[in-house]
């Protein structure tokens, strides 16, 4: 399977590249380029995977734009998608687009604030180790369908099997298979 990447250059998401290391057959996106070319991309591979910071109007770039919107939206319909960035969900849903997708999803501290999450003691630990297992997770499953890679970050990326963690527990609970 060839595989899409679109994941921007930042430190921030770092942790998402756990997904991608070392998979044949990938293209990696993380700099800006026209939407257009684009597309190109996205109906040249047989899953596109998107990760990062982004909102309900899409994945956000290097600059203050959108790498992934409204114009991907008709080359995206074709393909197996993984939608992970904040929000996600309402561009997948507002889209009719199919997939597994996030919704806001907390990575950062600031994001856990704003969100009201109230963590343990070391809300970066906390937050580190969610990331990490959710990354993991995906990662085991990064070639199969779409439905078991939401399958088994449903059943393995819980609060429980997390040491009760408040962020795992407000993740999970915005996992959606569309």
């Amino acid at each position: 399977m060839k595989q899409l990447i679109v994941h921007m250059d930042d430190r921030s998401t770092d942790f998402l590249k756990e997904i991608y290391k070392d998979l044949p057959n990938i293209t990696v996106v993380t700099e800006d380029m026209p939407t257009s070319e684009l597309n190109e991309l996205i109906l040249a591979h047989d899953r596109v995977v998107m990760l990062g910071h982004g909102s309900s109007a899409g994945l956000f770039g290097r600059a203050r734009g959108y790498i992934i919107s409204e114009g991907n939206v008709e080359a995206l319909r074709k393909k197996d998608n993984i939608f992970i960035w904040c929000h996600a969900s309402m561009f997948v849903d507002d889209y009719k687009l199919s997939g597994f997708s996030t919704g806001m999803f907390i990575s950062e501290v600031s994001e856990a604030r704003y969100c009201g999450v109230v963590t343990k003691d070391n809300a970066q630990l906390e937050i580190n180790k969610s990331n990490r297992a959710f990354a993991s997770l995906v990662r085991s499953q990064i070639n199969n369908p779409v439905e078991m890679i939401h399958e088994c970050c449903w059943n393995n990326y819980t609060p429980e099997k997390m040491d009760n963690s408040s962020v795992v527990y407000y993740n999970h609970c915005r996992l959606q298979l569309f």
